[in-house]
């Protein structure tokens, strides 16, 4: 797309049917890295850490806050770490990138029954 009007790159491509498959990969893109970052490596995260035999020390209420915020902080990096490679990409996009996964997983946490369709 260039400028701000209805124009593609290729006169002969419709601007509406790029505009379509463009949101189509975004929907896709945006559903694949909710389910495996917020759905499954977050919340496995979260049980997985309280298996370790030092959380058992702490009091049960402690020990669920840090496995919440340890397993926030790893799928925000790895979320951030997943863009290093996109184009324009630089400190400042992946510390947005990492802010934008603590603010995913918040979204997570906040939803009723940590409906994943609240990020989406």
């Amino acid at each position: 797309i260039v400028g701000f009007g209805w124009e593609t790159v290729v006169e002969e491509e419709v601007f509406w049917i790029n505009f379509g498959w463009d949101v189509l990969f975004h929907l896709g893109v945006s559903f694949n890295e909710e389910v495996m970052l917020r759905g499954w490596m977050f919340t496995l995260g979260c049980h997985g850490l309280l298996a370790f035999e030092q959380f058992q020390t702490y009091h049960p209420t402690t020990a669920a806050n840090i496995a919440i915020a340890s397993s926030i902080l790893l799928q925000s990096t790895l979320f951030a770490f997943l863009h290093v490679s996109s184009p324009g990409s630089s400190a400042i996009c992946l510390l947005n990138l990492f802010l934008g996964g603590i603010a995913a997983s918040l979204n997570v946490m906040v939803a009723p029954g940590g409906s994943l369709w609240l990020g989406m």
